[in-house]
């Protein structure tokens, strides 16, 4: 993947994103998101043998479109500034199982795992299980691989002020069910996204975040009657 080639062009088109400097930049448009929709098959064909369950997505699945919805939108503009692919159970994009994210932006590029923003009921669900199995999290989240690609915890984002109705208030980790959105991030630099071993690094990340993916997706899949 010509990495610097597509953050060369996203960082243009975030500066001139309007449909005519877009007719003017089709091929190099389009020669971005062939090299990105490689790298992407690239990255499942990977994943396929770290997750099994993976096996069966296509890369229509997976990656999301480069022009944006903006019906409902107050920002008008047609193009996104960023490439993305979803690797998730059931679906790829459409699944609301734990997922592997892959998102290239410049100075945002970045890998996720977990569950974002799930409804109310899942929530709920999701929230018992970490109270209930705190020790199987706790040691999942306490791994040194863990802890150094992610952080050791949830993102830090979208969260309670107050522990949620239901749990004792001196429980060790109020974080975990203070959640609303229980996903990890994982960000990497330039240099490493343009090195040559950009896909292993990538699938090394993705493949950390398993664990956590197949501990939340327990309880997904109890919910979506599994």
């Amino acid at each position: 993947m010509n990495a610097q080639n597509i953050v060369n062009f996203l960082s243009t088109i975030a500066e001139n994103n309007n449909r005519q400097w877009m007719a003017e930049n089709k091929t190099w448009f389009q020669e971005c998101k062939n090299d990105f929709d490689q790298f992407s098959q690239q990255f499942l064909d990977r994943m396929c043998e770290v997750d099994e369950r993976l096996r069966g997505l296509t890369l229509k699945d997976c990656v999301y479109r480069f022009y944006r919805d903006i019906r409902f939108s107050p920002d008008k503009s047609p193009y996104k500034n960023h490439f993305g692919t979803i690797l998730a159970p059931y679906g790829g994009r459409k699944s609301i199982n734990g997922c592997y994210y892959l998102h290239l932006q410049p100075d945002n590029f970045m890998l996720c795992g977990g569950v974002w923003c799930p409804d109310g009921q899942l929530t709920k669900m999701l929230r018992q299980s970490c109270f209930d199995n705190e020790d199987e999290l706790a040691e999942i989240m306490d791994n040194p691989d863990f802890v150094e690609a992610f952080g050791g915890s949830f993102d830090d984002f979208e969260t309670l002020k107050v522990m949620p109705s239901g749990f004792p208030k001196d429980f060790a980790h109020p974080y975990w069910l203070k959640r609303k959105s229980f996903t990890i991030t994982h960000h990497f630099t330039l240099s490493e996204v343009c090195a040559p071993d950009f896909i292993d690094e990538v699938v090394r990340i993705a493949t950390i975040a398993k664990p956590l993916n197949l501990f939340l997706d327990y309880t997904v899949d109890e919910f979506q009657g599994r």
